[in-house]
Order: structure tokens, then C-alpha cells, then sequence
């Protein structure tokens, strides 16, 4: 099942239950961006400005379970906003 896609100008909702669940793929600490690897298999690049919730960038690590939301940016590159760790692994943002 292919998730939905946002514009970049879209406001930027909150990921719930039904959002994507991807893994933290790579991260670039010096540059403060990272890769998800969705559920199909792609990857998508988040900046450290995506987060949401209470969570930071440098508490974020490679093989963690994130939710996010997927937009096209102004390129109609597929990338990830309003992205959630999920700290305990349920596919859940943490709460904090």
C-alpha cells in the first residue's frame, strides 16, 4: 500500500497510527540530515528541522523506528516531514 503524498506547502500534519513507519537508514550528524528506509524499500531524506515531537537529532540512531509524514519537495522529490521516533520500537511516537 503506497502512502499518501503531501505537497511541501501543505501544512504539516501529524503522523498517527496510519502514517509510515520507516527506520532511520543513515545519518549525517556534521550535516544534520538523515535517511529513512520506508516500508517499500525507499529511501527518504529527512533534515534535523523535520522532527517533531520532543525528541532531538542527536538522540536519534541508525536501525531506529520512526513515523513521518512523506511530501515532494519543490524538485517533486519524495522526502520525509514531521518525523516521530518511536524510542521503544512499537511504531508509536514517544512520549516524553
Amino acid at each position: 500500500m503506497a502512502a499518501s503524498v503531501a505537497r511541501v506547502t501543505d501544512p504539516e500534519p501529524s503522523p498517527g497510527p496510519t502514517q509510515p513507519r520507516g527506520t532511520i537508514h543513515s545519518l549525517d550528524r556534521e550535516k544534520g540530515c538523515g535517511r529513512i528506509l520506508g516500508p517499500d524499500g525507499g529511501e527518504l531524506y529527512f533534515h534535523q528541522s523535520y522532527l517533531a515531537g520532543s525528541g532531538s537529532f542527536d538522540d536519534l540512531q541508525v536501525g531506529q523506528q520512526v513515523l513521518y509524514v512523506q511530501v515532494l519537495d519543490e524538485e517533486q522529490e519524495a522526502e520525509a516531514r514531521a518525523v516521530h521516533a518511536c524510542p521503544d520500537g512499537s511504531g508509536l511516537p514517544g512520549r516524553r
